[in-house]
C-alpha cells in the first residue's frame, strides 16, 4: 500500500470501440480524499474506482479523470 504520494500517470483504453484517455494524479495530504471526473456512461463505476484508490493509498488526494478520446 502506498502511504503517501505526489505524482501523475496516464493511460489510454478502448472499451466497446470507444477510446478513453485516463489520468490519475495524487497530491500528498494528511488524510485521504478522492475525486473523479467521468463520462456519464461510466459514472456508475465511480464507487469501484474510489474503493480501488482507497485500497492502494492510505492518504493523499487522488483525482481520476476519464475522457472520451477525440
Amino acid at each position: 500500500m502506498i502511504r503517501s504520494m505526489t505524482g501523475f500517470g496516464g493511460a489510454n483504453a478502448e472499451v466497446d470501440s470507444v477510446k478513453y484517455e485516463i489520468s490519475v494524479s495524487g497530491i500528498n495530504r494528511k488524510g485521504f480524499e478522492f475525486a473523479a471526473s467521468l463520462p456519464r456512461e461510466l459514472a456508475v463505476l465511480e464507487p469501484k474506482i474510489a474503493a480501488l484508490a482507497r485500497e492502494n493509498s492510505s492518504r493523499g488526494r487522488v483525482y481520476v479523470c476519464v475522457q472520451k478520446a477525440q
